[in-house]
């Protein structure tokens, strides 16, 4: 199983960083999946929920999901998916930040968007939703499997 969970959005000013430098160093920093989209393929993108909603330069989105054990999801008590979530997050947090920072240290901007908390709240279907949709952001950068990345 993966969590997805963190995006990282970035526009080039005057250095170039590469999608393979960037995929690279996710994947040196502990993610076990990264994907780069131009910001084309979210031209769909529901009002509110398109990043450059979120920041208005945005070129590429940078998504990144690591893997968590099967083990907890099998539990007879959520304490242990719980405690496995919380360190996967908190390890996301950690490579989106190294990211975001090796990003603007190459000229760029770099914003980190979370999936929670959420500020928007849909009342019919009672659920939460982050500033973007991770079913949106899955389907644009098409992770599906470990064995496929996409390029910009």
């Amino acid at each position: 199983m993966t969590h997805l969970f963190k995006l990282v959005s970035y526009k080039c000013k005057k250095a170039m960083i590469t999608s393979n430098v960037i995929k690279n160093l996710a994947t040196h920093l502990g993610a076990d999946l990264c994907g780069i989209a131009s910001i084309d393929r979210f031209e769909n993108a529901p009002k509110g929920f398109h990043p450059q909603d979120v920041f208005k330069d945005t070129k590429s989105v940078i998504s990144i999901a690591c893997r968590i054990p099967d083990g907890p999801l099998n539990a007879d008590n959520i304490i242990p998916y719980s405690a496995i979530e919380e360190m996967i997050l908190s390890k996301i947090n950690g490579i989106a930040l190294a990211l975001s920072l090796a990003i603007e240290d190459n000229g760029s901007k770099a914003v980190i968007i979370p999936s929670t908390p959420y500020d928007y709240w849909d009342e019919e279907n009672m659920e939460g939703r982050g500033i973007l949709s991770v079913d949106i952001i899955q389907n644009k950068l098409l992770l599906r499997s470990f064995t496929y990345i996409c390029d910009p």
